[in-house]
């Protein structure tokens, strides 16, 4: 595997679509934005990026899931051959709707708040969001035993506020405007 960290500030691994299984695993553990080279039958070269947080590099990763070990689940790599056959080449899909809180979005949240000092900790943890980000940092908050606030705008689905709260967060509502936010 080949790093190029250079490019427009992202981590470019190249590597054949057959090692994609093992990308995934260990960039969605750290919750990086990666971008994937690889070859498409027609010969040219794409860019296939994926969510997270910016450039990382492998051990930065290898420490993130490190830290993730035993706390979140392991979510299965699915194939669906509709979907391969339309991108004319083998996919796989990480099924991450199985994650704690039932979102990625929990493994970079547990990240993130299990590298927090201390006395940063005491202090809690803030977001603004209407679901799956809320969820995911009111319950990585919840294990490591601090405050989560959240604000969620005052039209946020019933049930993602009851997760929010089921998980310990303490909501406040505001109106669902980008200003307001």
């Amino acid at each position: 595997m080949a790093l190029d960290l250079a490019r427009d500030g992202w981590l470019l691994l190249q590597n054949e679509i057959n090692d994609l299984g093992e990308i995934l695993e260990r960039s969605f553990a750290a919750g990086v934005k990666v971008a994937l080279n690889v070859a498409p039958v027609d010969g040219r070269e794409q860019d296939y990026s994926l969510s997270g947080l910016g450039m990382l590099i492998v051990n930065e990763i290898e420490a993130a899931a490190e830290r993730l070990h035993g706390r979140a689940h392991r979510t299965p790599l699915i194939s669906c051959k509709a979907i391969s056959d339309l991108a004319n080449r083998d996919l796989l899909i990480k099924a991450e709707s199985f994650q704690k809180a039932g979102a990625f979005k929990f493994r970079g949240a547990t990240n993130a708040v299990m590298q927090l000092d201390e006395a940063s900790a005491r202090n809690g943890v803030v977001t603004h969001s209407s679901g799956n980000h809320a969820q995911a940092l009111a319950l990585a908050a919840q294990r490591q035993g601090i405050p989560a606030n959240v604000v969620m705008p005052s039209n946020a689905k019933a049930i993602k506020k009851k997760a929010v709260e089921s998980y310990g967060g303490m909501i406040t509502l505001c109106e669902p405007t980008l200003q307001a936010r």
